[in-house]
């Protein structure tokens, strides 16, 4: 994925004492895209979540990788996995054929079940072994872009009134 303003990418260790990097990642696209406070707690406890059941079932220090898309409907988060894969899209598959919250979950299941909650779409991706987090935030970044348009707008407007009263 080619980085710029709308795509990003992170590849962060999966040990804890790397999720400082984590976090102020997340933090720079809330503070770029103007993400309120309600989505951006949903967003840093979802991603963190995947981070930890991820970190969790690597047996060997690595890296992993974590991609993110600005659209206009909102914004993904795209988190490649390994070997954990399978684990953790069983824990999914489980918690989709759930018709109520359980209290015998493991660790694991817990985690997946407030990704899910927090999430407004969460994706596994067999082939691609990836676990894609969407979180529907309209117009990002869009009506700020739209309202220093029509600030630019009445401004060079006005420049050309004044310069044409001054003739």
């Amino acid at each position: 994925m080619e980085q710029n303003y709308r795509n990003r990418h992170l590849s962060v260790g999966s040990d804890q004492e790397h999720i400082t990097e984590l976090e102020a990642f997340l933090e720079r696209i809330a503070d770029d895209f103007h993400i309120y406070d309600d989505y951006y707690g949903n967003i840093i406890a979802s991603v963190t979540a995947a981070y930890e059941l991820i970190a969790d079932h690597r047996t060997e220090k690595s890296y992993i990788d974590i991609y993110f898309k600005a659209q206009k409907a909102g914004i993904d988060f795209l988190i490649k996995m390994e070997d954990e894969f399978l684990d953790i899209a069983r824990n999914l598959d489980v918690l989709n054929k759930e018709t109520g919250i359980e209290t015998d979950l493991n660790e694991s299941q817990r985690k997946l079940l407030m990704i899910n909650m927090l999430a407004d779409t969460v994706v596994v991706d067999n082939k691609r072994s990836t676990l894609e987090l969407i979180f529907h935030v309209t117009g990002v970044n869009d009506y700020l872009a739209i309202q220093r348009q029509e600030l630019l707008y009445n401004y060079y407007d006005k420049l050309v009134r004044e310069k044409k009263t001054q003739r």
